[in-house]
């Protein structure tokens, strides 16, 4: 008679250990650059309410990361688009609240390749309301709200002016 205990306790860890892979890996996007030298990889916790990002040179080194990961779970935030410019110089992506707190806002930011430094689009220019479009080879469309929520503006920035600072 042949124990085959052993072999199905095996079997059952392993299939734990591989759901769980897929699961992460399923919580898990990378986005490269159209030159093919910097992979931007955003993750989301296990319910995928919140996000932090992660950006790489060609190397593996990290050039920036944060994480937008509250300790609740409400308070933080979801990365929900993401995109290239043309010229692989600008990576653009935009936040939802996880909460439900103020649903009409999608914060937005650019990650500067050159500078490695990262712009806040809302700071500037106000609350984006919207997604964004990117147009080459550096060009980002979205919508702002002015002073009344229902004030909507649609505006075109040029990235590269954005980032030297000629708004």
């Amino acid at each position: 008679m042949i124990n085959t205990n052993g072999f199905y306790i095996i079997k059952s860890i392993l299939l734990v250990f591989i759901s769980a892979f897929i699961a992460f890996a399923q919580n898990k996007q990378e986005f490269n650059s159209p030159d093919k030298t910097i992979r931007v990889v955003v993750s989301n916790i296990s319910d995928g309410s919140e996000s932090k990002i992660h950006i790489y040179n060609s190397k593996g080194k990290i050039l920036f990361d944060t994480s937008y990961i509250s300790k609740d779970h409400q308070h933080g935030f979801k990365i929900i688009q993401t995109n290239w410019t043309a010229n692989s110089k600008y990576f653009v992506f935009s936040l939802s609240n996880s909460g439900g707190h103020q649903p009409w806002h999608y914060p937005t930011f650019i990650y500067c390749v050159p500078d490695k430094k990262l712009l806040s689009v809302d700071s500037i220019w106000g609350a984006v309301t919207s997604d964004f479009k990117l147009t080459p080879p550096d060009s980002l469309e979205t919508s702002i709200k002015k002073k009344d929520i229902r004030d909507v503006e649609k505006i075109k920035i040029k990235i590269s002016d954005f980032v030297f600072g000629k708004k």
